[in-house]
């Protein structure tokens, strides 16, 4: 009889700690989801400022040299960013840029409707060219 105490005890403590180990295991689960959502965001936002960077190097480039015409790529911070060849919609100017920051994909497209002064039509990411 004086065993039974003992045993409930034991089987009460058993199943707090799995209990908790559950609640644990759970909760660290959903802070590695968090921390790979953050990492994610953060190279999303590295490749969006490096895009944008390499647009604004072309549009630089271009007012300094009219017949600028892109196809080069960009080293910025051991980042690298592609200007792709200078196209032209109707009488408009096209540039593009894209940048892959760890398997994140960045385009963007900066249409021109003027060079000369350079008037910006449409700064825009896409998701394809």
């Amino acid at each position: 009889m004086n065993n039974r105490p003992g045993f409930s005890l034991i089987i009460s403590v058993t199943i707090i700690g799995t209990v908790l180990m559950l609640v644990a295991i759970s909760a660290t689960r959903v802070l590695l989801q968090q921390l790979s959502t953050s990492v994610g965001l953060d190279d999303h936002i590295a490749a969006k400022y490096l895009a944008e960077g390499c647009a604004e190097q072309a549009l630089l480039r271009l007012s300094e040299d009219a017949q600028y015409a892109g196809n080069e790529t960009i080293i910025i911070d051991g980042l690298s960013c592609t200007i792709r060849p200078k196209e032209l919609s109707g009488s408009n100017t096209v540039f593009t840029t894209e940048v892959e920051v760890n398997a994140r994909l960045y385009r963007l497209r900066v249409e021109l409707s003027s060079t000369n002064p350079i008037t910006i039509l449409s700064w825009e990411r896409v998701a394809s060219f």
